[in-house]
């Protein structure tokens, strides 16, 4: 769908009151007023707005609800789709003001009294262009924001882990070298020795794998209670504003006003040249909003997050090579050793097609804006006049991700959202 609109620019009216004074003939003074109702419109400064839309079908099929205060729409799932606005138009920021100046008229003077319109000089200017990004950047700049906002970040996060505690942090020989260890250290003669350069490296693996084991219970629980749910996440960057250095223009020239009647042009034209200054500035705001679901096969993992050793006192500075031994067979340590490696290649799978979005957009809102002020003799009675090009748009997610086609899925992806209840639309 795609609907324009004009946006008309109507500059203030004016009006001018002239009050004859002839001294030698004082009954024929005389007040003569000019007004202007219509303002001042050029062409070039008749803006317009144009929007592109695609509407979701799930749009009128919100659920009511009733509450104390009256009745409102609750969106379920999502009922957004693709769209853009782009609009160009012109503001005029004050320009209304009132001026006096006299000059003489044969035989007498003449004061003229003026209010209304003062715009600089910017004839015949054009509307700036637009900073709206394409599509493919947009795109990138979505899965840029998924990777960093997306629930399965704590599990690839509880991945790396695990992977360079089982590479760097576990001594070489597992388990066994434990308990191997901790037998010579109960035999040793010297105590302190076989304490400060045995039993100490021993105790910080011990510690580390169930630091690790504690963290994993506790990511992968609350993992589990997260599976199948909705999780909404949102993630916007700080505004960008760009300014240009300004442009001079016009020297010499006077403000616009809608009557010229001599003595008011000169109130512009005293001391240094007068000039127009053109300043531009764009900012430029995206952020990203979705909602991610995704499906565990909870049997691998109650498994891992079973915990019965919480209380075993092992991550204490206190333990000896005694109360170490006195926990064989070590069959706690085993149990959950063994089945990590497996743990660590089932995690990229989850993360990646286990993870989908209910929904999900990119938007983008740029504003480009032209600014034109007059410099010269009595220029705070000159108003600013602003150009404006301004877009503002947003860009669906497939369930997958951005920029992917609904025909790229593989079966295993088309089936994950068909059990999700995910439709393309």
């Amino acid at each position: 769908m795609i609907k324009r609109r004009a946006l008309p620019f109507v500059g203030p009216g004016a009006s001018v009151l002239i009050i004859e004074n002839y001294p030698t003939q004082p009954r024929n003074n005389k007040r003569e007023v000019w007004k202007s109702a219509g303002g001042w419109r050029p062409k070039y400064l008749q803006g317009y707005e144009v929007l592109s839309s695609s509407s979701n079908p799930a749009w009128n099929k919100r659920k009511r609800l009733s509450t104390k205060k009256g009745a409102k729409f609750a969106p379920s799932g999502d009922i957004g789709g693709p769209f853009s606005v782009t609009k160009q138009y012109a503001t005029l920021i004050g320009g209304h003001s009132h001026s006096v100046a006299s000059g003489p008229i044969y035989q007498g003077t003449a004061t003229y009294h003026y209010s209304g319109l003062y715009a600089p000089f910017a004839v015949n200017v054009s509307f700036p262009p637009f900073a709206n990004s394409s599509k493919n950047e947009l795109d990138a700049w979505g899965m840029s924001a998924i990777a960093k906002v997306k629930p399965t970040n704590v599990f690839e996060d509880m991945s790396s882990s695990l992977a360079e505690l089982l590479r760097e942090g576990l001594p070489k020989l597992g388990v066994q070298a434990w308990k191997d260890g901790t037998q010579t250290l109960r035999n040793a003669a010297d105590g302190h020795l076989a304490i400060e350069f045995g039993f100490k490296p021993i105790l910080s693996d011990v510690q580390k794998t169930l630091l690790a084991r504690e963290r994993t219970r506790t990511v992968i629980e609350q993992y589990i209670r997260d599976s199948g749910k909705q999780v909404r996440r949102r993630f916007e960057l700080p505004v960008e504003t760009v300014k240009e250095p300004p442009v001079k223009m016009a020297p010499g020239s006077v403000p616009i006003t809608l009557y010229s009647t001599g003595p008011l042009d000169e109130v512009f034209q005293k001391g240094e040249t007068p000039y127009t200054l053109r300043s531009r500035e764009t900012s430029k705001r995206r952020w990203f909003s979705g909602a991610f679901t995704y499906h565990l096969p909870i049997d691998n993992l109650e498994v891992i997050s079973a915990d019965a050793f919480r209380d075993r006192g092992l991550i204490s500075f206190d333990a000896t090579p005694e109360t170490v031994w006195n926990i064989a067979p070590w069959s706690w340590a085993v149990d959950w050793f063994l089945p990590v490696g497996d743990l660590i290649g089932n995690l990229q799978d989850w993360a990646t097609d286990g993870l989908v979005m209910a929904y999900g957009y990119v938007m983008e809102h740029t504003i480009v804006r032209d600014t034109y002020t007059w410099h010269g003799s009595n220029s705070h009675l000159v108003g600013a006049l602003v150009l404006t090009s301004e877009c503002k748009q947003r860009v669906r997610a497939n369930p997958f991700g951005f920029g992917i086609d609904w025909n790229g899925l593989s079966p295993r992806q088309l089936s994950i959202v068909a059990a999700l209840g995910i439709t393309r639309s």
